[in-house]
């Protein structure tokens, strides 16, 4: 008997399609976290707070605050909220994901602290505790 003679291929087509996809999601995470800083805070500099050197934890909740003509903004993954929904989503992420989620405050360096103070009081109104501040190294620029 005769052995018949077997052509081994590789199906080109899924391979280009699975490339395709994979290239797709990592473009499309990779713009969904630079959304979660944002560039326009200017960060206070502190020597008892480390620097978060690799940013934000990707599980963590940013909070960016900054004050535009005398007014609060808060950013939280992109989009703008008012101090009453920021507790509402606090309340909603821990409920989702229970009270360890880690929640990372961004507050411009020349924001007052009575308004950094009233988004530590959401905080621990919603139950939350890993909270850290960003802030700059004072012996860096």
């Amino acid at each position: 008997m005769r052995k018949r003679e077997e052509t081994l291929e590789v199906p080109l087509s899924s391979l280009i399609d699975i490339t395709f996809l994979l290239i797709i999601f990592f473009v499309v995470t990779a713009k969904m976290q630079t959304d979660v800083i944002d560039r326009q805070v200017d960060l206070a500099k502190s020597y008892f707070i480390p620097p978060l050197t690799d940013g934000p934890p990707p599980e963590a909740i940013t909070i960016n605050v900054r004050e535009i003509n005398g007014d609060m903004m808060i950013i939280v993954a992109g989009s703008r909220y008012t101090l009453a929904q920021v507790g509402q989503l606090l309340i909603m992420a821990k409920n989702r994901w229970g009270n360890s989620v880690p929640i990372v405050l961004r507050c411009d360096s020349q924001l007052p602290y009575r308004e950094v103070q009233r988004i530590n009081e959401l905080v621990g109104k919603a139950g939350l505790y890993r909270v850290s501040h960003a802030a700059v190294d004072y012996g860096r620029d």
